[in-house]
C-alpha cells in the first residue's frame, strides 16, 4: 500500500530507520474532548499497563508466588511514571511487539522486578484489560 507522505502526520528524522506516524484522533482534532484524549493517549496506556503489572504482582505475592519480592514491587510503584518513549520505541523495533517492548523498558527501570514483571500473563491479559478500563473510563 503506497502512502502519500504529504498527507500524513509523519515524524521523520535522519537517525530513524523507519518513519514514525503520529495518529491524530478525531477526539483531538474534530471533537475536542480533553478527558477522552487523556484516557486514550499512549502515555496513559503505558501507565495503566504498568499499574496492571503492579496489581498482578501484588495478587500473585498474596497467593504465595515466592519469586515476587516487596523490593521489586516498591521499585515498580516508584518508577511507573518514568516513561521513556524512545527506549520503548527501540525495544519495539527490536522485538516487533509492543507489550514485549514495554516489559523490557519497565524491567530496565525496575531490575529487582525483572523476574516477575508480566509473570504468567499474556499480551491479551494486558490488551483486554486496558481496553476494558479505557472503555469504562470513557463512559464515566
Amino acid at each position: 500500500m503506497d502512502m502519500d507522505m504529504e498527507n500524513t502526520n509523519a515524524v521523520w528524522s535522519q537517525e530513524q530507520e523507519i518513519p514514525t506516524f503520529c495518529h491524530q484522533s478525531p477526539i483531538d482534532r474534530r471533537y475536542p474532548a480533553p478527558n477522552m484524549s487523556h484516557v486514550w493517549a499512549d502515555q496513559h496506556r503505558i501507565l495503566m499497563m504498568r499499574q496492571l503489572w503492579i496489581h498482578l504482582a501484588i495478587c500473585q505475592k498474596d497467593l504465595g508466588v515466592t519469586v515476587i519480592l516487596d523490593k521489586g514491587i516498591n521499585e515498580m510503584k516508584r518508577r511507573c511514571y518514568h516513561i521513556d518513549n524512545h527506549i520503548i520505541a527501540e525495544y519495539e523495533r527490536k522485538f516487533k511487539h509492543d507489550i514485549v517492548a514495554n516489559i523490557h523498558a519497565f524491567s530496565d527501570l525496575c531490575p529487582s522486578a525483572r523476574p516477575f514483571i508480566h509473570l504468567a500473563a499474556t499480551s491479551n491479559f494486558i490488551n483486554d484489560n486496558l481496553d476494558l478500563i479505557r472503555i469504562k473510563s470513557s463512559l464515566e
